[in-house]
């Protein structure tokens, strides 16, 4: 007879509005780390570089295409969007328009 082990959470996401994304942008123009931004805001700190590629890729941009846009590299994009850096508060701006 086969067992069932049911030991996953139920996973609950929510979209960041508007209101905190520019709280992440005031937040990181003040020097704070992707942990301390992601407690304020109350969300994992891994959510902020998953938005920032998901809407990337919602608008059909390339790594390339967007780093041109925000006279940055590839690899600061890629970055970015795994959380292992944090975009200045310049390049939030942009990427929001």
């Amino acid at each position: 007879m086969a067992h069932s082990h049911d030991n996953t959470k139920e996973r609950t996401f929510s979209h960041l509005t508007s209101y905190d994304r520019g709280r992440i942008s005031a937040l990181r123009s003040e020097g704070k780390t992707l942990q301390a931004i992601a407690d304020v805001i109350g969300c994992h700190k891994s959510t902020i570089g998953q938005k920032l590629k998901k809407a990337r890729l919602y608008h059909a941009h390339t790594l390339s295409d967007a780093a041109k846009y925000l006279g940055v590299n590839e690899r600061s994009i890629r970055n970015w969007e795994k959380d292992t850096r944090n975009p200045l508060p310049d390049n939030l701006k942009k990427l929001e328009k």
